[in-house]
């Protein structure tokens, strides 16, 4: 009997990955509720001593399901400008509907400073730096007195330029040759590592730029899942094998290694090996992305306005809140696509 693989999942919209991903996104605003109300730490980061979040887990989902998607939409846009111009419609008009939001409508709203101040301030302005991936956390006078210990008005923005950087080297990778299916592809894997592990005790005292290294690999790996998606066994044994050695891999802390071994095959397998699969769900609207951009600013808003506010009550008041904003930030971010692609 021919053993299954992931060959044909790919194909058409029977997957889970819409789900997965608004999933993730949840996953993301229930992590960030607990230091946002000054609750300290969520349930996996004090049960992995540090390792992992609940929101970290979010983004592996993100980054390697993204890294997949994204290398399949490298093999049909063979031009640069093509294949950029379809990342930048990706990443940019959601983002810049939500930090003009932030700047100019939230902001004024929240803030401590009298409105004629706030809009003469550098730091007002400057914060639209964040719509060119450069990243401004403060705006002037908002949220400074909110549990968190720093006044960041969408500290969830550090993830896009990471992304961005990962569509430049997913083009460099697939221009260089390494997406042949190869001896060549295959080399590339170890390297990666590596150059991780290099990486990783080199910058070690510098933890913002250490922290996008994982999500950089966890690309790369959906992208491998990708280019060997024939060859990638479609089991239950592993997929239950993979789950037990991440939990191993949590236990005896060398989770950060272990994830990379255990990742494709879980994600892979809830993605497209299990049925039934939620085939219609996000065909019309996908949401996790504008979900993910509003959370923040709205559960910091709920900080200020609900003193003492809960961590599971700030959760659940952000997701119930951001579906609507999402919704909205997609109609936009469609009208500015439409717009750009009529001039």
């Amino acid at each position: 009997m021919k053993e299954k693989t992931f060959a044909q999942a790919p194909g058409g919209r029977d997957n889970n990955l819409n789900l997965m991903r608004l999933i993730a996104a949840l996953m993301v605003i229930f992590s960030h509720a607990f230091p946002l109300t000054g609750s300290g730490d969520d349930y996996i980061t004090q049960l992995s001593g540090g390792q992992t979040s609940i929101g970290n887990l979010g983004i592996t989902v993100f980054f390697f399901c993204g890294g997949f998607l994204i290398m399949k939409s490298m093999e049909g846009k063979k031009t640069a400008r093509a294949y950029f111009r379809a990342r930048c419609e990706r990443i940019f008009p959601a983002l810049w509907i939500v930090v003009a939001a932030c700047a100019f409508l939230l902001g004024p709203a929240v803030t401590r400073l009298p409105l004629r101040s706030y809009l003469t301030a550098g730091g007002t302005w400057k914060y639209l730096l964040n719509g060119l991936l450069i990243p401004v956390h403060p705006l002037p006078g908002v949220f400074e007195g909110n549990p968190f210990p720093e006044a960041t008005v969408n500290g969830s923005l550090w993830t896009l330029p990471v992304e961005f950087l990962c569509y430049v080297l997913c083009w460099i990778f697939y221009k260089a040759g390494f997406a042949r299916r190869d001896r060549r592809t295959l080399i590339s894997i170890p390297l990666v590592f590596a150059a991780a592990a290099g990486a990783m005790y080199l910058l070690r005292d510098n933890e913002l730029i250490a922290s996008a290294i994982q999500p950089v690999v966890l690309f790369f790996l959906g992208m491998q899942a990708w280019l060997w998606k024939d060859r990638l066994p479609n089991s239950p044994v592993l997929f239950a094998g993979s789950l037990a050695l991440l939990a191993v891999s949590l236990w005896f802390r060398f989770f950060t290694w272990g994830q990379y071994f255990c990742v494709p095959m879980i994600l892979m397998t809830l993605a497209f090996g299990l049925p039934p699969k939620a085939a219609g769900f996000g065909r019309k609207r996908e949401i996790s992305y504008g979900i993910y951009l509003a959370a923040w600013p709205v559960q910091q808003t709920l900080c200020q306005l609900i003193p003492g506010i809960s961590q599971l009550a700030n959760f659940a008041l952000a997701a119930v809140l951001c579906v609507p904003l999402a919704i909205g930030i997609t109609m936009l971010e469609k009208r500015i696509v439409s717009a750009i692609h009529h001039q």
